[in-house]
């Protein structure tokens, strides 16, 4: 039952990291990475530590060199990780999530199969505890590789961005009106762009909606004048106005993609914006 509860514990963190990561950016994912590593550094040492019960004492490391070399295996993928890392940096941080998931699955596999060489029971505390950093581990380096951005010219890429291509093209075309354009932070995002249109202040940003879970795209315009309502641009699948003082905001959240363009996008500010 203990064994269930702290799996469900697992579970539980891994999800809040990369939601945390969805909301939060860059910064929650540079604290994820950095988590990770310290746990793959953690599985690595405990393979120093006694993998016995109770009163039973053998070392992992005992058991690597004298009675069962495999249990060795997911500690060498978490040294494997733990050096892509090093060598390849925050770019490594997916490949890495994926190392980590393997190293997870293979100890449970190497310790049922140890099991059966050596007279010794892996419910012991130290096993399960590296069963449960691992897991943790492979969240969080999945985690934080969701602010990772695939190159233009990978299958990744299009994977990722294709259904929303024309919405990341829409804002990058707002260069052209002098707005300052900021990259997605997260693979969910396309990107953000502010600034000043005919002395109107603009801000674009396409942080998704965690509830209900839907890509986001949000407008928000300042005005001046009494806010009489306009028809919805049917941009996104659901859609709404927020107006507050001095300023209105176009709300559209959608599940796949945005049916905007660069002249759509500019015209529907400006008619917003009252400048046409």
């Amino acid at each position: 039952m203990l064994e269930l509860l702290c799996g469900v514990v697992c579970l539980f963190a891994g999800v809040a990291g990369m939601i945390w990561v969805i909301r939060d950016g860059a910064r929650a994912a540079g604290l994820m990475s950095h988590a990770a590593v310290f746990l793959q550094v953690a599985v690595v040492l405990l393979l120093l530590v006694d993998w016995g019960h109770s009163w039973v004492e053998m070392s992992g490391i005992d058991i690597v060199t004298g009675r069962f070399a495999w249990l060795a295996l997911p500690h060498v993928l978490a040294m494997v990780s733990l050096v892509g890392m090093l060598v390849y940096g925050p770019d490594f941080r997916g490949r890495a999530g994926v190392l980590a998931t393997v190293q997870t699955g293979s100890l449970i596999v190497v310790m049922m199969l140890a099991e059966q060489e050596i007279d010794l029971s892996f419910l012991a505390p130290v096993p399960l505890v590296s069963l449960y950093l691992s897991a943790i581990a492979a969240f969080a380096f999945f985690g934080s590789s969701l602010v990772v951005l695939p190159r233009p010219d990978s299958f990744w890429y299009r994977f990722v961005f294709k259904p929303r291509e024309n919405l990341l093209a829409a804002i990058e075309a707002l260069k052209e009106c002098g707005f300052e354009v900021t990259r997605p932070e997260t693979v969910f995002e396309c990107g953000s762009a502010s600034g000043w249109l005919e002395g109107t202040m603009v801000h674009v940003s396409t942080a998704p909606s965690l509830i209900p879970l839907r890509y986001g795209l949000r407008i928000r315009i300042a005005v001046s004048r009494t806010w009489h309502g306009r028809r919805l641009p049917r941009f996104a699948e659901n859609e709404k106005w927020l107006p507050g003082l001095g300023w209105i905001e176009y709300s559209g959240l959608s599940r796949h993609s945005f049916n905007v363009d660069p002249d759509g996008l500019r015209s529907f500010i400006r008619d917003v914006a009252g400048l046409d």
